[in-house]
């Protein structure tokens, strides 16, 4: 019978230890034990304890894993999604392997989103959501990030963005900004800044300022006048307890 331990996989007639060597022929359900139990290593090495469930009911952000049917996968679309089954469609969702969790320190994920020029004229009515919150008793902290104006030379030319050319971060619902990325749309060029800490006064707490449960967003003070340039946003964070 198959178990989940490669050391019971069977030999015929080679040695190998620790496996076992028969020494005769084997029977149909040996020869299948072998295979079955080789594709549960295989499994295994497909999944990880430490990644959660996929929920139709979460919304998904570039770079998230999830474990679904038996098998780690990746989201790797640009914009969010809900309720699209990781075995549904190969451009929103890859099959990786528990090794591809080792690529960055334990508990360190990445995010990616790209905002479109409509969507960033609109900002400031319309905050847009870079991180989604992981639940109860937890919190995003945002340990690096960037902004880079994807404005495009050439012909047509783009239009800068005009009027306000500040993009504010920190937690949905809040009234404290915790990062920002000053200027950064006064641009006639591509270009990258890294998020800085926002510690104005008058915008209350300081960068260190912690929130449960809420969703990290980008948004601004006031509507841009003009500009048609995509922003894309990405970094690093980490979802820490709070009990």
């Amino acid at each position: 019978m198959a178990t989940a331990d490669k050391e019971d996989i069977k030999l015929r007639n080679r040695s190998n230890p620790p496996l076992t060597t028969k020494g005769s022929e084997f029977s149909w359900n040996e020869v299948d034990d072998n295979f079955i139990t080789a594709f549960n290593q295989f499994v295994a090495l497909s999944n990880s304890s430490n990644v959660d469930a996929y929920s139709a009911a979460t919304t998904y952000s570039t770079n998230a894993y999830v474990s679904y049917s038996n098998q780690l996968y990746k989201m790797i679309a640009v914009a969010d999604v809900i309720d699209i089954t990781p075995d549904s469609d190969p451009a929103t969702w890859e099959k990786v392997y528990a090794s591809d969790l080792v690529q960055a320190p334990s508990g360190v994920r990445s995010f990616k989103k790209l905002i479109t020029s409509a969507e960033v004229l609109q900002l400031s009515s319309t905050p847009i959501n870079l991180i989604m919150a992981a639940g109860a008793d937890t919190a995003i902290v945002l340990l690096n990030a960037t902004a880079t104006v994807m404005f495009e030379t050439g012909s047509p030319a783009g239009i800068p963005y005009a009027g306000n050319l500040n993009l504010l971060f920190g937690y949905a619902g809040g009234s404290e900004v915790l990062f920002k990325a000053e200027e950064i749309l006064a641009t006639d060029i591509k270009q990258t800044l890294p998020l800085s800490p926002f510690v104005d006064p008058s915008y209350g707490k300081s960068s260190d300022y912690i929130t449960e449960n809420k969703n990290f967003t980008v948004t601004m003070s006031s509507d841009p006048t003009s500009g048609d340039s995509d922003v894309l946003i990405q970094g690093t964070y980490m979802i820490i307890d709070l009990v």
